[in-house]
């Protein structure tokens, strides 16, 4: 059996062909396309991250100032509180003297 060049059953496996390279290609750009959004994906997670990490800093070091100004309050208050008591000594001894 001599099988022309525009034989019925070349041509079916012709299109059977070209459709499957078709198809193919349309794969790979599908692969492609995945791969890219993951690379972005990955990107934008390691960019959050990054964010995460500055704020988690930027958290302790409103902690660490919080923790100083308490303690700064604190001093001011002892030493409001010592200078009262000082002029009340004061007071007593100048009473004790003039007595």
């Amino acid at each position: 059996m001599k099988y022309g060049p525009w034989h019925p059953a070349l041509s079916v496996a012709l299109k059977i062909f070209q459709n499957l390279q078709s198809r193919v290609k349309q794969a790979a750009l599908a692969i492609h396309s995945g791969t890219s959004n993951t690379d972005r994906t990955i990107s934008f997670f390691t960019q959050a991250a990054q964010v995460f990490q500055q704020l988690q800093l930027s958290s302790q070091r409103v902690n660490e100032m919080a923790t100083q100004t308490a303690a700064a309050g604190h001093i001011a208050a002892s030493s409001r509180h010592i200078r009262q008591l000082s002029e009340t000594l004061f007071g007593l001894v100048g009473r004790f003297r003039m007595q």
